[in-house]
């Protein structure tokens, strides 16, 4: 999510030739008609509009599904208001101006960056807990390198749950900004155009061509990546570039023009409802609401157009203004109220937060935007320069500590301490997750337990909620003599699909060529028993967070047990299925602390045995089936879990989760008995 952060037209106090050039005029360049740089309360309107998506996004995604299109349509915005500065004539030289782009664009972005930062790391050591302040810390130290995005794709997707509590998350727009402004003005430079529009516009194009190559190979390849990189992001950006430099003609009739700004508006708006985390970049739908943002933009130079009338409304005006504080604040906030809060924040206290992301907005905007920006505060460059170093130094270190600490776990109990200390994977997790197909096929796997000539094998074979079994499955190999071989890939459950190939998605295909040489290594190794594990409930889990998962439905998927098990059993090899665990609604390490530290009964955070077992059973049917025809063994790990009327989260001070579906180590030795029925 991105705040354009400039003003409207030039990027300097409005004086008095200001209030008077907001007639619809044009500015020639070499034949070549131009968008008017004087103020513009319609690109603030749209500001308004979008910054207000992204709120409601985050307040709740159920509110308005597509709210983060929000971002997209601040890049829009960001591309067209920073081309009209860099192709307006000057009598400036060609390197006096672009010092003065970085300078206003450092002096209009860092202060209220600042201010946001310094009072979440205040927040974060209070309130945080040590994974939690992990990870605020290693957003803060790459935030003055502008490299909060590559932060953002090394904790994964937007959409999931690991960035929900992170408050600096949507730190990376503004780095993938920074990141433009560092390039994107090399394209105005007199070598590059000549000081030909024309020739500008071709120049444009053909950055924006390359921009959407990354794009689609991102879209085939690495979609959550692409989602936060600046060489993808370049494409909207430079969509609202062309719209800059674009020729705009007189001849247009007023109704025609109205109609068109206003439908196109229509179109952005509409997309809020419409769209859904499927459909994010860079998903190619998105192009519709950037490439609307930009028709309203153009044709906004005709003051009579009617969008620019509905978006000049004060309120959305004001919103425009304050945007950037808006969205720095905003994730602030409600990440640190819903972590306070456990669950999810009611109507009310939504109301609360919203007041107060807007009181703290104004407040940025009053005492810290606009001070340093016109009235004088920090004036001198070479003083502005220095403090802004010493803030940004300051902030990456103290970012390292908070990282390289391990979040400050000496500011909690010790009972907290061992309730919420990270629980490690063993250190070959990520090489048995990612090992290359070939060598899968060729039956090289991971392996855990004795070794000796003649020893029996198991294979291990699932998703991520499979490498969670490894120490419980170690121990038993152990005990029972025999060797655990195994390889998994994150979200690729261990059962063929009944889809057709080609209506598959690019990740489906991807579990598909994983699971066929898997079946290879089964038939070389010849395993005495093959257990396969996953996220079976992976569809009610997404279905039950609301409807921004809409496309999932919580029924049985279409799972083809025959091709699946045939070929295992053609091998020699038993089956065991080990069925889920129950899937939470809130990280349980975190919640089991948070609510001890405020003194609260913690039964709220409980699942009945009877509910879990309701819910799960559409999804365990199948397997169920599978075992009534003696064709597979079925594990259970909730006969353990939920023995007793509610399933426990907890043993012996240890969470039995390290999030909201992974067993921790604790939790995988809590079943170990249950699983030791895959062995007899």
């Amino acid at each position: 999510m991105v705040i354009e952060p400039m003003t409207s037209g030039w990027d300097r106090p409005l004086d008095a030739r200001d209030r008077e050039s907001n007639s619809p005029g044009l500015t020639h360049l070499s034949g070549v008609a131009r968008l008017p740089l004087s103020y513009r309360a319609d690109i603030d309107g749209l500001r308004g509009v979008a910054v207000l998506a992204i709120l409601l996004f985050h307040s709740s995604a159920s509110a308005l599904p597509g709210g983060y299109l929000g971002v997209d349509i601040f890049f829009v915005i960001s591309g067209f208001v920073i081309t009209q500065q860099l192709s307006a004539p000057s009598d400036l030289p060609w390197r006096a101006r672009l010092r003065t782009f970085y300078f206003r664009r450092a002096r209009r972005i860092l202060p209220a960056l600042f201010a946001t930062s310094v009072i979440a790391v205040v927040a974060g050591m209070i309130i945080y807990l040590p994974e939690d302040l992990i990870r605020l810390g290693k957003y803060l130290f790459f935030t003055p390198f502008a490299l909060a995005n590559l932060a953002s794709a090394l904790d994964g997707g937007y959409f999931g749950a690991g960035g929900a509590f992170t408050a600096l998350k949507h730190y990376w727009s503004l780095a993938v900004e920074e990141q433009f402004y560092l390039v994107y003005p090399l394209l105005f430079a007199p070598p590059v155009v000549r000081g030909e529009p024309r020739r500008q516009i071709w120049v444009l194009m053909a950055a924006a061509a390359v921009a959407a190559a990354f794009c689609i190979r991102g879209e085939l390849r690495h979609s959550v990546t692409t989602f936060y990189l600046m060489p993808a992001r370049a494409s909207e950006l430079i969509l609202g570039a062309l719209a800059a430099v674009s020729p705009v003609r007189w001849a247009v009739g007023r109704l025609a023009t109205g109609i068109t700004s206003c439908a196109c508006l229509a179109a952005v708006i509409a997309s809020f409802f419409i769209f859904d985390e499927t459909i994010s970049f860079p998903h190619p739908y998105v192009l519709i609401p950037c490439a609307a943002t930009a028709v309203v933009l153009l044709i906004g130079s005709h003051r009579s157009a009617g969008a620019s009338r509905l978006l000049a409304a004060q309120p959305l005006v004001f919103t425009g203004k304050i945007s950037y504080s808006l969205y720095l604040w905003h994730a602030v906030v409600l990440a640190f109220a819903h972590y306070y809060a456990i669950r999810n924040l009611s109507i009310g206290e939504l109301a609360i937060s919203w007041a107060g992301i807007y009181l703290l907005a104004i407040l940025s905007w009053r005492f810290v935007e606009k001070p340093i920006r016109y009235e004088g505060v920090l004036r001198h460059e070479r003083t502005f320069v220095l403090t802004s170093i010493a803030g940004c130094f300051t902030l990456a270190l103290i970012g390292a500590f908070l990282w390289w600490s391990d979040g400050w776990p000496e500011r909690f109990r010790r009972d907290l301490q061992a309730l919420v200390t990270p629980d490690t994977l063993p250190p070959f997790a990520e090489r048995c997750m990612n090992l290359p197909l070939e060598r899968i096929a060729a039956g090289n796997l991971c392996r855990v337990g004795p070794e000796h000539p003649g020893i029996k094998t198991a294979v291990l074979w699932g998703d991520s909620h499979a490498l969670v079994l490894v120490p419980a499955l170690e121990a038993l190999a152990k005990s029972h003599d025999l060797q655990i071989q195994f390889a998994g890939r994150s979200s690729c459950r261990p059962v063929r699909s009944l889809v057709e190939l080609s209506s598959r998605s690019v990740k489906e295909l991807e579990c598909s060529a994983f699971n066929d040489a898997m079946i290879a290594a089964i038939g070389r190794i010849r395993p005495t028993v093959t257990l396969i594990t996953g996220f079976w409930a992976q569809e009610l889990a997404l279905a039950e967070e609301g409807p921004v998962s809409s496309s999932f439905k919580a029924e049985s998927p279409g799972w083809n047990w025959d091709q699946t098990l045939s070929p295992v059993r053609a091998a020699g090899s038993s089956v065991c299925v080990i069925l889920d665990v129950p899937y939470l609604h809130y990280t349980v390490p975190y919640a089991l602390a948070m609510a001890r530290r405020r003194g609260m009964d913690t039964s709220f955070l409980y699942e009945q045995r009877t509910d879990v077992l309701a819910r799960y059973a559409r999804f365990e049917t199948s397997a169920r089936a599978q075992e009534l025809a003696r064709a597979v063994e079925v594990v259970d790990p909730k006969d353990v879990l939920c023995a007793g009327t509610r399933c426990e989260l907890e043993a012996n001070g240890r969470s039995l989760y390290r999030d909201a579906n992974h067993l921790s180590r604790a939790g995988a030795m809590q079943i170990r008995r249950s699983l030791e029925s895959c062995f007899r």
